[in-house]
């Protein structure tokens, strides 16, 4: 796994930022509770955990016809961090690797997909990294966790809320697994 350098953060601020997962292959609530574990790392400190969802995985247009995939998992945490938004990304894709995440088929079954959603009030649009990602409006499964950890708005400054989001999004294929916000057993 990737090391982070501890020297570049000395004095850098801390962070909030927020991180989905989700994942439909093998044990997938046992890979997360192992990919929080890992991200909480002393650069990174999660501290708060969403309940644990399951949705229909979205179905893509294919040459062959549309892919059969088994459920979704999906959670999303809050987290604190030394660690800019780039050096986070790079964190959680060593994570998504070491927990054997393997980019074969765009969109296609995967044992850990970790997103980093939210970064503070950062805004940025760049080839590997936007922020807010332009996938949360569209997302039940996105939209559930981010409401469990209290996020109001997705977008800094923005009248859209969470909430409002989440009841007019058009995805009833997602369900509760865990009632509870601990669920996760460390």
């Amino acid at each position: 796994m990737q090391r982070v350098r501890r020297g570049r953060q000395r004095g850098r601020q801390w962070c909030h930022a927020v991180v989905a997962l989700g994942g439909n292959v093998g044990d997938v609530p046992q890979t997360f509770v192992r990919a929080l574990q890992l991200l909480d790392d002393g650069a990174t400190q999660v501290t708060l955990v969403s309940r644990l969802y399951q949705s229909t995985p979205l179905l893509l247009p294919r040459p062959r016809g549309p892919m059969i995939m088994a459920p979704y998992y999906n959670a999303a945490c809050r987290v604190r961090t030394r660690l800019g938004p780039r050096e986070l990304l790079r964190h959680l894709q060593a994570i998504e690797r070491r927990l054997g995440r393997q980019r074969a088929t765009l969109w296609g079954p995967r044992t850990l997909d970790l997103d980093l959603l939210i970064y503070g009030q950062r805004v940025m649009h760049g080839r590997r990294l936007t922020l807010p990602h332009g996938g949360i409006p569209f997302r039940a499964f996105v939209l559930a966790p981010m409401r469990d950890l209290q996020v109001l708005r997705p977008w800094p400054y923005s009248p859209m809320r969470v909430t409002d989001l989440l009841q007019n999004s058009d995805d009833r294929s997602l369900g509760i697994l865990h009632n509870q916000l601990s669920w996760v057993v460390k």
